[in-house]
C-alpha cells in the first residue's frame, strides 16, 4: 500500500478519454499515457522530446484491425528519428510481466511485411485478457511493469485493444 501511495503522487491525471495523455507523452511532460494511438504519435511529432524505445502490445479480441494498428505503429516508429528500438510484447501485458519482448525491427524488415500484417487476421503479437489486480491489493504487477519499462528504456508504451484493455 505504501508503494501505491508513493506512485499516486507521480500520477498527473486519471482519465478515461481525451487527448491530454497523448500530448503529455509526446511532448515529454509524462512518461506513460493511456490514449488513442493517433494522439500519441501526433504530439510526439510536434514535440521535441526524444523517445528512446517504444513498446507495443495487443490485447482483447484478435481482429485484422488490431494488426493494422500494429502495422501503423511500426511504420510510424520506423520513420521517426525519435525512436531507437521498437519492442513488441508477446501476449499483451502478460509479455511485459514475463519480460517476453521481441525486437520488431528484426521481425518486420520491409514494406511488404507491413502490408501483409495489415491484412492478417488475429493478433500478430498474441493477445491476452489479463486484468491487473487492484494496485491497493497487489502492487507487485505494477512494480514488475515499471521495472521492465526501465530496464529496456521504454519511453512510450502503446497498448492496442478495446475498452476492456483500458482497465
Amino acid at each position: 500500500m505504501d508503494y501505491m501511495k508513493t506512485l499516486n503522487g507521480q500520477i498527473r491525471q486519471y482519465k478515461k478519454s481525451g487527448t491530454a495523455p497523448g500530448r503529455m507523452v509526446g511532448t515529454g511532460e509524462a512518461t506513460i499515457g493511456i490514449t488513442f494511438l493517433h494522439d500519441g504519435i501526433k504530439y510526439q511529432k510536434l514535440g521535441d522530446h526524444h523517445m528512446k524505445n517504444l513498446l507495443v502490445a495487443q490485447s482483447g479480441g484478435p481482429t485484422s484491425a488490431i494488426n493494422a494498428t500494429l502495422a501503423g505503429v511500426i511504420e510510424n516508429a520506423l520513420s521517426s528519428p525519435s525512436v531507437d528500438k521498437i519492442y513488441g510484447s508477446v501476449n499483451g501485458i502478460q509479455g511485459v510481466l514475463n519480460e517476453n519482448l521481441i525486437d520488431l525491427k528484426i521481425k518486420i524488415t520491409n514494406v511488404s511485411e507491413l502490408d501483409l500484417l495489415c491484412q492478417t487476421p488475429a493478433s500478430a503479437l498474441g493477445s491476452c485478457r489479463v486484468k491487473l489486480k487492484d494496485p491497493a491489493v497487489c502492487a507487485d504487477e505494477y512494480e514488475t511493469i515499471i521495472s521492465v519499462l526501465r530496464k529496456y528504456s521504454i519511453d512510450c508504451f502503446i497498448y492496442i485493444g478495446g475498452n476492456d484493455s483500458m482497465d
